[in-house]
């Protein structure tokens, strides 16, 4: 056998295995995907995406980091799907501290995660959060109340580092 025809081989084993896989996981009634419908898929998904970082997420961030004066600038990657912020150390605030949603997708499914980080941190906070949709029936209004309520729940865990300090540290300018 030559080598491309060990490759030619090997490529349709390998698809194969992929249309079986696709297939299984379709499960019954659901139509199977081609490559056409993989690319409209991912437009779709890219649509979305776009539009949920720009209408839900990037304004909310926006609104965090205007909260607090030692914030960074909201740092938007649209085409990575992802939104972050940083929040400096302050006399206020002796942590470092930081929020991030990215925008992830499957065949069927988006997943927004939630991130956050506040380093030193003695007590315990939400660090990790995500949820989920099926991309044919996405929900504005559960994405909305999901956004809201980890920024609100990381903005009461990082006031939580300003709480912890002696009243007499926190006073100080």
């Amino acid at each position: 056998m030559s080598p491309l025809s060990a490759i030619a081989s090997l490529r349709d084993r390998i698809e194969r295995l992929l249309e079986e896989s696709r297939s299984r996981h379709a499960g019954p009634g659901r139509a199977r995907r081609g490559p056409a419908a993989t690319e409209e898929t991912r437009d779709r998904f890219d649509v979305l995406a776009r539009l949920w970082l720009e209408d839900f997420v990037v304004p909310r961030m926006t609104m965090l980091a205007d909260s607090f004066p030692n914030s960074k600038p909201v740092q938007c990657a649209l085409s990575d799907r992802r939104i972050s912020l940083r929040l400096d150390r302050s006399q206020e605030f002796p942590a470092q501290a930081g929020v991030a949603v990215a925008i992830e997708h499957d065949l069927e499914r988006v997943r927004v995660a939630f991130q956050a980080s506040i380093e030193p941190m003695s007590a315990d906070y939400q660090r990790q959060s995500a949820i989920e949709f099926e991309l044919a029936s996405p929900d504005d209004g559960r994405l909305e109340m999901f956004v809201e309520d980890r920024l609100l729940q990381f903005v009461s865990d990082y006031l939580r580092v300003r709480e912890s300090q002696p009243a007499a540290m926190a006073g100080k300018k």
